[in-house]
């Protein structure tokens, strides 16, 4: 469910010409990027982080330890669940 969220979002940004990274998790053993970046980080200004979860799924303190300091630095970090939510959040965030 969370990786369809993930791709319809993806789709979205790609449709509204948003430039972002968007993080795989590591397979295996391998560990791909530090434990508790969001899935999806957007480039323009201002940079926004984006941690994409289903409807019951809850942040890992790793999660919450990324999502503190994004705060602290005072970026935009945001939890998601719902595509239409994504969707309204980029629109407003770049006035699009």
């Amino acid at each position: 469910m969370e990786s369809k969220l993930q791709t319809e979002c993806n789709k979205f940004l790609k449709k509204v010409g948003v430039p972002y990274l968007h993080l795989e998790k590591g397979r295996g053993n391998g560990k791909r990027h530090r434990a508790g970046v969001p899935d999806i980080i957007t480039w323009l200004k201002p940079i926004s982080f984006f941690e994409l979860k289903t409807k019951t799924g809850k942040l890992s303190e790793e999660q919450v330890q990324f999502e503190e300091m994004c705060i602290e630095q005072k970026h935009l970090y945001y939890v998601v669940d719902d595509l239409d939510i994504f969707k309204s959040l980029i629109l407003s965030i770049y006035k699009l």
